[in-house]
C-alpha cells in the first residue's frame, strides 16, 4: 500500500514536511512557505529526516523520496500494531476474540491506508504504540520479578512518547489516561522518574531539531499551542459542533461504525482501567470539545480499532457466558471481515490518494520544455492558505516537486476562464484538470480547440472493466494539450 498510495490526505501531509524540507535543499524560499514556518510551530523531525535521506543517497526524484517514506510509514504502522497485538491479545479470555481482532489487523483496508501516510497523526501514532508496548512489557517483567530487565522499558516508553508529541501535540491528550493506569498499576516515585527522564530527552533532541531549523532556540509544541489555542487561529479554519465526528462517521461508514461505536461503549463501561481505554478517552473527548474539528484528528484512535472491537467481543462473551464459542463462528467472521475490506483494498491499490501527484511525476519524468499550463487554483501547483481567498495569485507553490518554473502557469477560477487563457497565450496550451469525455466536447467548442489527452491517471486497471463505456462519463484528472483549430 505504501508504494501505490501516492499523493496525499491532506495539504498538510505535504506541505509541513516536504516544502519545509525544500527549504534547506535550496528549492524554494522562506516567503513562499505556508504561514506556519513564519510562526514556528511545526516540528522539523520529519522535514529533517527528508533532507538527511535525500542528502545522504544523493537522491534528486522527489517522487522516488515520497515513495521511500510511505514504505517507511507502513512498515512503522505495520511493525509497532503487531507488536502491540502481542500483548493486546493477552487481555482477552476467548480464542475467537483474539483472532478477530487479528483478522481486521490482516485485512482492514482503512490500517492499511492509514500507515501509508507520511504523516504526523500517522508517526505520532506509531511512536504512542511503541511507548505502549514498552509499558506493557515492563509491567509484564514486573509480574515475572525480573526487575533487572525491565529497567530501560520505562525510559524507551517515555522516549517514543515524547517523539509522539513531537510529531504531533494533541497526542500530549493521551497522557491523562496513561497517568491514570499507572495509578492502577501502582507506580512508585522511581518508575515515574524513569519515564520522565526517557521523556525529557526525546523533548530535548525536539528542541535541537527545531533550533537548529529555524536559526535560533524554539519550542515548536508551546508555538503551535499559542497559535492555535491563544489567538485562536485554528478557528478561522471553521468551527463545527460537539456531534461532528458522530454524524460524519455515521456518513462515511455507516453500520460499522455505529458498531464500532457500541464496542467503544462496551470497553468503557466494563474495562475503563485498560491502558489503551483508559489513554484513549480523554484524547476523544477533548477533541469533542475543541471547535475545530477534522477526522484526522482522530486517525491516531486508528490503531485501536481491532482491540476495541476484540475487546468488546470477548467482554460480551464473558458476561453471557460463553466461553465456548462454536469454531464454526470463525471461518464466517473470517469471510466477513475480508469480504467488507476486500473491494476498499482493490480500490486503493488501483487508485491515488490525491489526483495531482501522478500528473506532477509525470512532468518531472517528461518536462514540457515551452507552452503554458492551465489550471485550477486549488489543484496542482498550490493549496491557498483558505479556501475564501480570492486573490488568485495567493497560492503556495509545490517547489518539492520541482515543477518546471520556466512555463507559465496561469490560475483559473473556473473552466469558462479557460477561453480567455487560450485567446491570449500563445501555444502550445496545456490544461491540467478533472475532466470526462462531455468535458472534454465541451471545452472544445467553447475554445475552438483540439483537446488531446497527453497524459490521464485512470488507473489501466479500468480499462479493462469498461462496461458501457463507464469512464466515458467517468472524470479522470490528466494533463490535456489544447490546439487551434
Amino acid at each position: 500500500m505504501g508504494w501505490f498510495s501516492e499523493g496525499i490526505l491532506h495539504p498538510d501531509e505535504y506541505y509541513q514536511i516536504y516544502e519545509f524540507a525544500a527549504l534547506k535543499l535550496g528549492l524554494t524560499t522562506a516567503n513562499q512557505l505556508p504561514w506556519e514556518y513564519k510562526a514556528e510551530m511545526r516540528p522539523t523531525f520529519q522535514p529533517w529526516m527528508v533532507i538527511g535521506l535525500t542528502k545522504l543517497f544523493r537522491l534528486d526524484n522527489p517522487h522516488l523520496i515520497m515513495a521511500f517514506f510511505r514504505l517507511f510509514s507502513s512498515s512503522l504502522g505495520w511493525i509497532t500494531i503487531w507488536y502491540f497485538c502481542l500483548y493486546a491479545i493477552q487481555w482477552f479470555k476467548s480464542d475467537f476474540a483474539r483472532l478477530i481482532s487479528i483478522f481486521i489487523i490482516c485485512f482492514s483496508s482503512i490500517l492499511l491506508y492509514f500507515h501509508a501516510r507520511f504523516s504526523s497523526e500517522n508517526i505520532s501514532a506509531s511512536c504512542l504504540l511503541a511507548g505502549f508496548i514498552f509499558l506493557l512489557r515492563y509491567a509484564v517483567l514486573m509480574k515475572k520479578r525480573q526487575t533487572e530487565c525491565s529497567k530501560t522499558n520505562l525510559v524507551i516508553a517515555g522516549l517514543f512518547f515524547a517523539f509522539a508529541v513531537s510529531f504531533r501535540l494533541q497526542m500530549v491528550l493521551f497522557f491523562p489516561g496513561i497517568f491514570l493506569w499507572t495509578l492502577f498499576v501502582k507506580f512508585n516515585f522511581k518508575e515515574y522518574t524513569q519515564l520522565f527522564l526517557g521523556f525529557a530527552t526525546g523533548i530535548f533532541f525536539l528542541i535541537i531539531a527545531d533550533s537548529i531549523y529555524y536559526g535560533h532556540l524554539v519550542f515548536s509544541p508551546y508555538n503551535y499551542y499559542y497559535y492555535n489555542m491563544v489567538l485562536g487561529i485554528s478557528e478561522l479554519f471553521g468551527k463545527l459542533p460537539w456531534s461532528y465526528y458522530l454524524v460524519e462517521g455515521f456518513n462515511q461508514y455507516k453500520i460499522s461504525f455505529l458498531l464500532l461505536l457500541v464496542a467503544v461503549i462496551i470497553c468503557i463501561w466494563f474495562d475503563i482501567k485498560n491502558l489503551m481505554v483508559a489513554s484513549s478517552l480523554p484524547f476523544i473527548i477533548i477533541h469533542f470539545l475543541i471547535s475545530h474539528k477534522e477526522m484526522r484528528f482522530l486517525f491516531p484512535v486508528i490503531n485501536f480499532i481491532p482491540f476495541v472491537i476484540g475487546m468488546s467481543i470477548d467482554i460480551l462473551i464473558n458476561k453471557f457466558n460463553a466461553t465456548k464459542v462454536n469454531n464454526r463462528l470463525i471461518l464466517p467472521s473470517f469471510i466477513l471481515i475480508f469480504c467488507l475490506n476486500i473491494s476498499s483494498i482493490v480500490l486503493q491499490f488501483s487508485r491515488f490518494s490525491s489526483n495531482d501527484f501522478p500528473i506532477y511525476r509525470y512532468l518531472y519524468d517528461h518536462p514540457l520544455k515551452s507552452g503554458t499550463i492551465v489550471m485550477p487554483w486549488y489543484s496542482l501547483y498550490g493549496e491557498s492558505k483558505s479556501k475564501r481567498v480570492k486573490d488568485l495569485n495567493h497560492y503556495i507553490p509545490m517547489k518539492f516537486l520541482k515543477p518546471n518554473l520556466k512555463l507559465k502557469y496561469p490560475l483559473v477560477h473556473f473552466l469558462k476562464d479557460v477561453k480567455k487563457i487560450v485567446d491570449t497565450s500563445k501555444s502550445p496550451i496545456y490544461l491540467v484538470g478533472c475532466y470526462n469525455k462531455k468535458d472534454i466536447l465541451s471545452i472544445q467548442d467553447s475554445c475552438q480547440v483540439k483537446v488531446f489527452c497527453v497524459f490521464s491517471n485512470m488507473p489501466s486497471l479500468y480499462k479493462y472493466v469498461d462496461i458501457n463505456h463507464w469512464t466515458d462519463r467517468t472524470s479522470f484528472p490528466g494533463l490535456f494539450l489544447l490546439k487551434r483549430d
